[in-house]
């Protein structure tokens, strides 16, 4: 009698196993696929850091050059149209 229950408790034990090893199979594939896709999130969000950070080199650039004299009398005269009192402003119109 005790060979009979020694017999069946080994399949089980065995089955048991195999459905323990296939489930961590499917865990590790999952998270393989999760760490793949958050790789590839994160060579994108260091792309756009990347490029903030040109933007930014940029803007600061500028800000450097607005305090010059000569880039604010460049930019009135250039995007505002601005121009001294006693002077005159010819536009060529020739379209060349």
């Amino acid at each position: 009698m005790n060979r009979r229950k020694t017999k069946r408790r080994i399949p089980i034990f065995k089955i048991v196993m195999c459905i323990l090893s296939l489930s961590m199979v499917i865990t590790l594939i999952q998270l393989q696929i999760e760490i793949s896709a958050r790789k590839q999130e994160l060579t994108e969000i260091d792309k756009k850091i990347s490029d903030q950070d040109q933007q930014n080199k940029e803007l600061k650039s500028l800000l450097a050059l607005g305090n010059d004299k000569a880039y604010i009398e460049r930019f009135a005269r250039d995007r505002l149209g601005f121009a001294y009192p006693d002077e005159r402003v010819y536009i060529d119109m020739a379209g060349s």
